[in-house]
């Protein structure tokens, strides 16, 4: 799938019964704040995708979501996320979703501002066998927004390295920015 300019509109949207499968998005832009996402997937599967020289202008790249109509967490599993820009937060992920054995490499965020991290992390999401290199970002690598003790998110078995905050402060891996 190849957009040259999306101009502010979904380009790929997965619902709950979707699967999109094996597939490459690449040189597509986003410009809106109100949807604009390359990537979305509500409790759907995104599964050996490769996602690369992707920009988004006002809005995440990839938005992965838990479908509470169908009780179904969206899943993104052995996909490749490489060379993509986003002003806002890479991954904005909402819910008991999970990510398994995934590559965010050379991925950059622009924005100044702890709360857009690369990769958002709801609580009662899981982030597994993962590699989380060289990225660049501007202050936080793994946001963890809203930890609910009793369903807090899991990192498990991932790799993380060699990533570059640009910000001298916070600088942070993983950030709480709930206050909880």
């Amino acid at each position: 799938i190849h957009c040259l300019e999306l101009g502010g509109n979904l380009l790929v949207n997965v619902g709950p019964d979707g699967a999109l499968v094996d597939s490459l998005l690449t040189g597509s832009k986003t410009t809106d704040s109100a949807g604009g996402y390359v990537l979305s997937c509500n409790g759907g599967l995104v599964k050996g995708c490769t996602l690369a020289e992707n920009h988004s202008d006002d809005a995440q790249m990839i938005r992965l979501a838990y479908n509470s109509d169908v009780q179904r967490p969206g899943r993104l599993v052995g996909c490749v996320i490489t060379n993509n820009s986003s002003f806002y937060s890479f991954c904005d992920f909402s819910g008991a979703v999970v990510v398994e054995d995934c590559l965010f490499e050379k991925n950059n965020t622009a924005y100044n501002n702890g709360n857009y991290p690369l990769i958002s992390l709801p609580a009662s999401a899981v982030l597994r066998r993962c590699r989380i290199l060289r990225n660049k970002i501007q202050s936080t690598l793994i946001g963890c927004a809203g930890w609910d003790l009793t369903a807090p998110p899991r990192i498990e078995n991932c790799l993380i390295a060699d990533n570059v905050a640009t910000e001298s402060e916070p600088g942070y891996c993983c950030y709480n920015w709930s206050g909880s």
